[in-house]
């Protein structure tokens, strides 16, 4: 039980390893309560070569754990952090006493946070060295403090784009990273560069067909908003949160436009679906400079646009990208950064490129049919309200109300037949 109790705290991807490590030597596995961070580097490739047949005789002679993590390169001050931490190979950091003393006295309290601590400090030093890991260190908790725990390793990310102009991550940043910047003013530019980011990823490489063509109508121009950069620059001419519309574009109903006139921006235009008839589509918002109300004559010429212009009824995949083209996007943005970890001369780079890859990069699905605004299902069905029928029973009566309507695929969400229908609403999968 004791044997299980010391591998059950390192995570489940670990245990396997510990155990088949510690399974011929207790010295090894009492490592496990005393210097947990030493037997995850023994167990592992860490400074993998002579070191480590050196600090495995010392083991093995009863040596003191200063003198075995000495031999293999590992920094005492590690010690402090639980099993919990050490998920993967990490940088080989520096041994000098005072960087651990420094680096040391902001190891997290919390053992839920002490694996994305360490990585996030592996790749700061593997990426900057030892002053930016010591910043990196320091600054954790504000720079995390509205990241996802899959995205903390992004913070390094955010570091290296700063200090690599001519990549489009670099591009995507307002102001960068500064050393000289308090923590808050760096969390705030990072927290910016990450919602612009996540423009990229779902709007993928721009490439998408408006629903609205452009057109001029009058003086003014109307231009769909289509990459991350137009968003951008929307954003910063007319002071608004455009750079951060990832969220409410990835329900695939919504679009953007921008409105000029005489070369000069003057309001941007959100178009989604009509409430009444989600076929079509409907003005949503219409702001001018700092979201302020725009004029009578610009709602017209709004109105003008949307009524001269070849609208097309929705489609699902009409303002989705595609799973290839935000594929597609993501590596033009992300392989640079990626290729530079796997090049490094530390093996904890390959790692890193390997966990980022998993998180930057995942295998993207379609995008899922979007919603249409919740209508009663009595208005729909025209069920009288004292009469209680089963989801089933609504679904059919709504489908044999839309015989001979247009558009009624739409209605139907684009399922291909009821049988489908069925197996979603009793929550199985076909078959």
């Amino acid at each position: 039980m004791r044997r299980e109790r010391r591998i059950a705290e390192y995570q489940s991807n670990i245990r396997p390893r510990i155990a088949a490590f510690t399974a011929s030597t207790p010295v090894f596995e009492d490592l496990a309560d005393s210097f947990p961070g030493l037997l995850f580097a023994l167990a592992s490739n860490y400074n993998d070569g002579r070191p480590r047949e050196r600090a495995l005789a010392l083991a093995h002679q009863g040596m003191s754990l200063r003198h075995i993590g000495d031999a293999l390169g590992l920094p005492l001050w590690l010690r402090r952090l639980p099993s919990a931490a050490y998920t993967e190979l990490f940088a080989q950091l520096p041994m000098d006493a005072d960087f651990g003393l420094r680096l040391g006295s902001f190891v997290p309290t919390d053992r839920r946070r002490s694996a994305a601590w360490l990585s996030g400090v592996s790749d700061a030093y593997l990426v900057g060295g030892r002053d930016l890991a010591l910043w990196t260190a320091r600054a954790w908790s504000t720079l995390t403090s509205a990241v996802p725990p899959n995205r903390a390793g992004m913070v390094a990310a955010f570091y290296w784009f700063s200090l690599n102009p001519g990549t489009h991550g670099h591009a995507l940043l307002r102001g960068g990273f500064d050393p000289r910047m308090s923590a808050s003013g760096t969390a705030e530019e990072f927290n910016i560069w990450l919602k612009r980011i996540a423009l990229v990823e779902w709007l993928g490489t721009g490439s998408l067909a408006p629903w609205i063509p452009d057109a001029h109508i009058g003086a003014y121009q109307f231009v769909m908003l289509r990459r991350a950069e137009d968003f951008i620059a929307a954003a910063a001419e007319l002071d608004n949160c455009l750079e951060q519309f990832a969220p409410r574009l990835s329900n695939g109903v919504s679009t953007v436009a921008s409105i000029s006139r005489g070369g000069r921006m003057v309001a941007c235009i959100e178009i989604g679906l009509h409430e009444t008839d989600p076929a079509m589509p409907a003005i949503v918002q219409l702001r001018g400079y700092k979201n302020k109300r725009v004029p009578t004559e610009i709602w017209r010429k709004a109105y003008d646009w949307m009524s001269h212009a070849p609208i097309e009824p929705f489609a699902s995949d009409r303002l989705t990208p595609s799973a290839a083209d935000r594929t597609l996007a993501r590596q033009r943005l992300w392989e640079p950064y990626l290729m530079a970890l796997e090049e490094h001369s530390d093996p904890a780079g390959k790692v890193a490129a390997q966990r980022l890859r998993r998180t930057l990069m995942p295998r993207l699905r379609t995008a899922p049919v979007a919603r249409r605004p919740a209508v009663p299902i009595e208005a729909m069905c025209g069920v009288p309200a004292e009469r209680q029928p089963t989801m089933l029973q609504r679904v059919r009566e709504h489908i044999a109300t839309l015989t001979g309507f247009q558009h009624a695929e739409h209605e139907l969400l684009r399922w291909d037949s009821i049988e489908r229908l069925e197996v979603a609403l009793r929550g199985r999968r076909p078959r």
